[in-house]
């Protein structure tokens, strides 16, 4: 049998079949090319210890006008960006609700239900909640994907978190109460778990008596289990009690990142 040489082209062609690839790689596994030979890939390093939130489709690399350098990471679920070090999520907002605090919780589940006319999500959608709230023994903050449709204008979420007994449409947002001359803030804020030198995080802002309660605080008391302390930056002008966002949740709903391109969402970098 005659032989001859047969030089293989570099990289791999997905696009063919096998047999129209006579001379190159169709599929491969941990390799790479270097000066038009293989040779095995030398292996990777993590990036960043935070693992990205469903399954990455797509990532783009890039930087700014100042040098600063990106990751994009999109997934099916949420659109992510790396930079110094620092995942954040950057997924497109669909819409902004403030319902009245409608949450149900069952004893002994972590499963908390809402009622909130102001968007339909789906199973599968991402909601973030600014506002915490204290329902069934437990605190409903941050970010939450939706697990089921139980009723009209209802949507359930696993929080991780087994509520300690059962409530239907109730919960609470944090309430303020301050003193005339004092920086001092009490915080009522049923089974908060916070402890002295904890960080409280106010993301929804409430402005009262002369102050304005917004970002991060550092715990100074902790009374009881309901109530703790904060230092505002000025001293209230007045002795008053309000509730944040009027008393009302605030939820933000992202949109999946697979679904903004059939919604007309884009999203800018740099």
């Amino acid at each position: 049998m005659p032989f001859r040489s047969v030089v293989v082209q570099p990289g791999i062609d997905t696009q063919h079949t096998p047999t129209q690839d006579q001379a190159q790689l169709t599929l491969s596994n941990l390799i790479r090319y270097r000066s038009g030979m293989v040779e095995k890939r030398g292996g990777w390093q993590q990036l960043n210890a935070t693992p990205l939130i469903g399954t990455c489709s797509g990532l783009h690399a890039f930087d700014d006008l100042s040098g600063n350098i990106y990751l994009a990471a999109g997934t099916e679920q949420r659109l992510e960006i790396l930079t110094g070090g620092i995942l954040s999520d950057i997924t497109p907002l669909a819409a902004t609700t403030n319902p009245t605090v409608q949450f149900s919780t069952t004893a002994g589940s972590s499963v908390v239900t809402v009622l909130d006319a102001g968007y339909a999500p789906s199973v599968g959608d991402w909601v973030y909640i600014p506002t915490p709230v204290s329902v069934g023994g437990i605190i409903v903050f941050g970010y939450q994907m939706v697990t089921g449709n139980p009723g009209a204008n209802e949507y359930s979420f696993d929080t991780g978190l087994v509520a300690g007994s059962t409530v239907v449409n109730g919960g609470a947002v944090p309430t303020y109460t301050s003193q005339s001359g004092q920086p001092t803030v009490t915080v009522t804020f049923a089974n908060h778990g916070l402890n002295v030198g904890g960080i409280y995080n106010a993301i929804v802002s409430t402005a009262f008596a002369n102050l304005t309660i917004s970002g991060l605080y550092s715990v100074i008391t902790v009374p009881n289990v309901n109530q703790f302390t904060i230092s505002a930056a000025t001293s209230a002008n007045a002795s008053t009690t309000v509730a944040m966002n009027s008393g009302n949740a605030q939820i933000w709903w992202l949109y999946r990142w697979r679904d903004c391109a059939r919604a007309g969402k884009a999203v800018v970098f740099g």
